[in-house]
């Protein structure tokens, strides 16, 4: 299930990039059997990889992210849904024209959302060049980081 998630989710990655991943993310299931694996998962650790490029660092750095509560709730299915909610309320609260005009559509948060959240937004490496790191991400993980 990982090697195909990241071959298919992973497209700019080279075969050795995708394969550093693949390895920190089996290591990974096997160290954390509570939470395993998740799909989103792949783009975490392919961010970690193309900042650090060391599976050994990589791997550090998914289970210190991963200790924390808040980073490890996004890979479980209850916490997910709560999160969704909690976007559709910021929405509200914070962009009221832009919720009304979604409600009246009939489109809610995790239309839109589901694959930032699942992915702890690093999916906007699938928008990247090769090797880019978009400041977005590198603000979300710092984040996490600092909360971890």
């Amino acid at each position: 299930m990982i090697r195909a998630d990241v071959n298919s989710s992973l497209g700019l990655l080279s075969r050795g990039e995708k394969e550093a991943v693949i390895s920190v993310l089996r290591c990974y299931a096997v160290f954390n059997s509570e939470i395993g694996y998740s799909h989103g998962m792949s783009f975490l650790a392919a961010f970690l990889y193309l900042t650090y490029n060391d599976e050994a660092i990589v791997f550090d750095m998914l289970c210190t992210l991963m200790s924390s509560t808040e980073v490890s709730c996004i890979f479980k299915a209850s916490s997910f849904h709560k999160i969704i909610y909690q976007m559709n309320k910021l929405v509200a609260i914070y962009l009221p024209r832009l919720h009304t005009h979604l409600c009246q559509e009939g489109i809610n948060a995790s239309y839109f959302a589901s694959s930032w959240v699942s992915t702890a937004f690093a999916s906007i490496l699938q928008l990247a060049k090769k090797k880019a790191v978009p400041l977005l991400v590198n603000s979300v993980l710092d984040g996490f980081l600092l909360v971890a």
